[in-house]
């Protein structure tokens, strides 16, 4: 491509040219790790989903023992409160 300013501005115009080239190129790669910044913060969002998911199962197992706790309470005391 040659330039109707002569070579030193033509060489100038190659060199702003080159360096915006360059600016473009760091801004994606900025742009690129953000969304690996991103990605992970969702992963790790993502894992203390699951952590919650397997606290609030482990609390309805627990839920669900202290019921049958009181149920085989309830079927023991029975026959102690049936015979009055």
């Amino acid at each position: 491509m040659k330039s109707k300013c002569g070579p030193l501005m033509g060489r100038f115009f190659e060199k702003s040219v080159l360096l915006a080239g360059l600016g473009i190129l760091l801004a994606t790669f900025v742009d690129l790790l953000a969304g690996f910044r991103i990605l992970l913060a969702t992963f790790v969002d993502l894992l203390a989903g699951f952590r919650i998911l397997l606290a609030t199962f482990v609390d309805l197992l627990a839920g669900f023992r202290i019921l049958l706790a009181t149920f085989a309470t309830l079927l023991a005391t029975s026959p102690v409160l049936l015979s009055k």
